[in-house]
This record gives structure tokens, sequence and C-alpha cells, in this order.
């Protein structure tokens, strides 16, 4: 069983991420977790919010019409994806990358944890054309 953790890829089209936790999985779970910490007052106006919302309610009905339904919690995601790795049996957890200041070190504690229970993690590009990685990597030569 796979978890996909979606957070900017918000679609079934053109999604690495996608194809990733459906290959050789039996079971995959489309995942948003509402982080608090980036959906507090005073984050985002009504318009983004009301926008972000529209985009959840478009990939779950995408996802309805292939049988599959959108999983959509609220927590930390620090927290939130271990815990739910573990209570789903889940062996395989994949998403977009986030190379972003909160992104990344978040992303990097999630990783450690789900390794740490045995799961294995699939970081995917996404909302950029190359691995952020190899980008630094080739301009710092």
């Amino acid at each position: 069983m796979s978890i996909l953790w979606l957070r900017k890829g918000l679609r079934v089209h053109d999604n690495p991420a996608l194809a990733e936790a459906m290959a050789g999985a039996k079971w995959m779970v489309p995942l948003v977790v509402i982080d608090p910490a980036l959906a507090r007052k005073g984050t985002s106006g009504p318009k983004p919010t009301a926008f972000f919302l529209d985009c959840l309610r478009d990939l779950d009905g995408s996802l309805r019409a292939r049988g599959s339904q959108l999983v959509v919690v609220h927590g930390d995601p620090k927290e939130v994806l271990p815990r739910l790795a573990q209570d789903w049996g889940a062996s395989k957890v994949c998403f977009e990358l986030d190379s972003g200041r909160y992104g990344l070190p978040r992303d990097t504690h999630v990783t450690t944890a789900l390794h740490a229970q045995g799961v294995t993690v699939v970081p995917c590009p996404g909302h950029t054309l190359y691995h952020p990685d190899k980008v630094c990597k080739i301009y710092s030569n």
C-alpha cells in the first residue's frame, strides 16, 4: 500500500508522484494534509484559500471518476504522515519535492521518521522541470 502525499501538484494528469505511488501498489491513498503552520489566519487571503479548496474539489472529482477519492486531514505533517503510514500499513510514501525554506526541513523530518518505520520514501520532481539538486550541482562547477 502506498500513500501519495499531495501538496502543490493537485492533479491526476502529468503527476510523477502519482505515477510513482501507483507503481507496484495494490492500494494507493491520495492524501492532503492541511498544515496548520501554512493555514493559520493571516497567511493566506480569502481568494487563494477559495482557489485551493476549488482545486481540492476538482482533484477529488477526478479521483472519484477513477474509482478513488481524496483523503484530507488536518495536522502537522511531521506527526500525521508517520502515524497514518503506520496505521494504514503503508510500505511507500511518494510526494512532490519542495525545496523551500519551510518545505525542505519538513520533508527531511518526515522522510527520517518514515525510514525509521521501514517505509520507502520517494520524492519526485513536480513543479520544477529538473530536480533542484541536479541544477545546483551543474551550476556549482
